[in-house]
């Protein structure tokens, strides 16, 4: 076996120590740049992991509080309060679009109110 190593060309040895160098380099300068790489890539992830959940818990209490929303018939009531109103107040009313900035509203405060016992 010593026999082979010697019986090497000086290519050989050449490519060897090439090689040999090249780790060292790596161990000693590159392994820093590495590691830096490999954190930013793990910080990257759990952000983007954040994100996906922070939208998925969204779209969760949405569903919940929309389903709040109906079980509780405010649309009905809301309807039977905007009938019980004269013509020339609801045609105001509706011209700034009233309705559906109380519609708006109540589906944010349900939303936030089921947020909140999600731990948001």
């Amino acid at each position: 076996m010593l026999a082979d190593i010697f019986s090497w060309t000086s290519s050989q040895f050449n490519i060897f120590a090439e090689y040999l160098t090249y780790f060292v380099v790596w161990f000693s300068e590159g392994i820093y740049d590495f590691i830096v790489e490999i954190y930013a890539w793990g910080i990257i992830k759990v952000e983007q992991f954040k994100w996906w959940w922070l939208k998925e818990s969204l779209i969760f209490a949405w569903d919940i509080a929309h389903q709040l929303l109906i079980d509780l018939n405010i649309s009905s009531k809301l309807t039977a309060a905007w009938s019980s109103l004269d013509s020339d107040t609801l045609g105001w009313l509706s011209f700034f679009r009233i309705p559906e900035c109380i519609n708006v509203l109540l589906n944010a405060a349900a939303t936030r109110f089921v947020m909140s016992r999600m731990g948001f």
